[in-house]
């Protein structure tokens, strides 16, 4: 309950970070994916797929330049390269998506703080509010 939003003006605060991080989210995949088909494709825009060159170099205990281990070996490394793309995505995002969490909960805090005093004749009610501010930031920062 304490880190809910309280009011239509929290919400709209908390809805522009979560936006904001679907944005990030949608930029690295774009840019995951490109990589991806870059790396992935290496080898055929370079010609030298005809040497039986990989998208990384690598060692392996079997003669790779032979077919079909050269095309197993190809798609095995394409689909490294997309579990290392996604992983890494992932990763990155869901830290953006932390670090714009804890955010707006200090923009909830903000806004808040901000209307502690609503009533000027209700000194128990800001004490109380007050202390709930208090208490907010401190989870915020556990």
């Amino acid at each position: 309950d304490l880190f809910q939003p309280r009011n239509a003006h929290q919400r709209k605060l908390i809805q522009s970070n979560l936006t904001a991080w679907k944005l990030f989210f949608w930029i690295f995949l774009f840019f995951a994916t490109g990589s991806v088909f870059f790396w992935s494709s290496y080898p055929i825009l370079d010609k030298t797929v005809k040497d039986y060159r990989l998208p990384f170099f690598a060692w392996y205990p079997y003669n790779f330049k032979i077919s079909p281990q050269y095309e197993l070996t190809y798609f095995y490394q394409v689909v490294a390269i997309i579990y290392v793309a996604t992983v890494n995505n992932n990763i990155d995002t869901l830290i953006a998506a932390l670090n714009m969490y804890i955010g707006a909960q200090f923009d909830i805090l903000c806004d808040d703080v901000k209307n502690l005093q609503d009533d000027e004749n209700d000194s128990e009610g800001f004490n109380t509010r007050l202390k709930s501010c208090i208490h907010h930031h401190r989870e915020i920062l556990k």
